[in-house]
This record gives C-alpha cells, structure tokens and sequence, in this order.
C-alpha cells in the first residue's frame, strides 16, 4: 500500500533546549549543571538517501538539538543544515556513513487538484506513525497569516501538533505538501 511504501522515510523529530540547572545544594556555589531537555516534536522525511531530512522551520526554532527516530526505532542525532524562516521550511542531516534511508519523492504540484486524495504521516501528539487521510480542499490558500510566503494546502486530513514536518501525500506516495 502507499502507507507501508513510504512510512520508511517519515520520522519523529524530538527537539531539545539546552537548560541551566541549580539544585538547591549547590546554589550558594553557584554550581550550574547543563541539561538537554525535550521541549517538543515535530516530523520530517528522508529527501535524500544520504540522512537529509525536510521539516518546518518552527518545528527547529530556538532548539539546540535534535534526535531522529526512523520507522524501525532507530535513533540518530542531527544537525540544522539550512531554514527558511519565510517559507517555514527547514532541513535536517543525519551523520552517518553507514547508512542508507528511503526517500520521498515530490508531486508535480500542477497536477494536484480539489477533490484528490490526500494522505497525513506523522507524529500527532507524539504518536508517531499516525495515519489520517482525507481530501484536497482547497489549493494556492493564502492570508492564513502563518508565513510570509503562503500558498497551502488545504486538506480535511487531521493535522494536529506534532504532524509539523510530516509530509503529506498523494496516493501515488508523492509529497504534495
């Protein structure tokens, strides 16, 4: 099926912000000790076999570091490697040379119109690997106010927090948005 064929290349996104803890023993030594701690996740997916990963930009924002969780429970950490803060879209990359990862491949975006199919991956309210389908509503949307460069979607498919990232698909298993 189109799920089983591209839910390989989605993965769970868990940010984490470097904080500065004191704990009550040592606040008069002013002894600081660093934690990375998980303030929130988002998606993303495989555009390239070599661990380039395309998410949004807010799901990165202010965060210092990120671990990836693969399909297959695999985990990796990764680096920003470019965003576009404009088009709320930034990219992800894993180190690793050992490794191959399954892709997604994009639309033709002229070909999809109101009425296709349309196919949600992602990790709503942190369960990862959630599925909702539904259908194109509306297309070239614009003065959502979310992004200076606006041209979405509109989709009935449920896409709630944590879905960020995650691509949504035709039936085809192309990235459509």
């Amino acid at each position: 099926s189109t799920v089983e064929k591209t839910m390989p290349a989605v993965v769970l996104i868990t940010a984490q912000k470097r904080v500065g803890v004191v704990s009550p023993v040592d606040y008069y030594r002013s002894r600081i000790e660093y934690r990375d701690v998980p303030t929130g996740q988002g998606s993303g997916f495989f555009i390239r076999e070599d661990g380039y990963i395309l998410t949004n930009f807010h799901v990165v924002r202010d965060q210092d570091s990120f671990y990836i969780t693969t399909n297959d429970g695999e985990e990796f950490q990764a680096k920003v490697v470019g965003v576009d803060p404009p088009s709320d879209l930034a990219l992800l990359k894993i180190e690793t040379e050992d490794r191959k990862f399954e892709t997604l491949k994009f639309a033709d975006v002229d070909k999809v119109k109101i009425g296709h199919w349309a196919i949600a991956i992602g990790a709503p309210f942190s369960l990862s690997r959630s599925v909702t389908v539904g259908v194109v509503s509306g297309m070239k949307r614009r003065g959502v106010g979310v992004n200076l460069h606006e041209s979405y979607i509109q989709t009935d498919a449920s896409i709630n927090p944590g879905n960020s990232g995650g691509p949504l698909l035709n039936l085809s298993g192309e990235v459509i948005g």
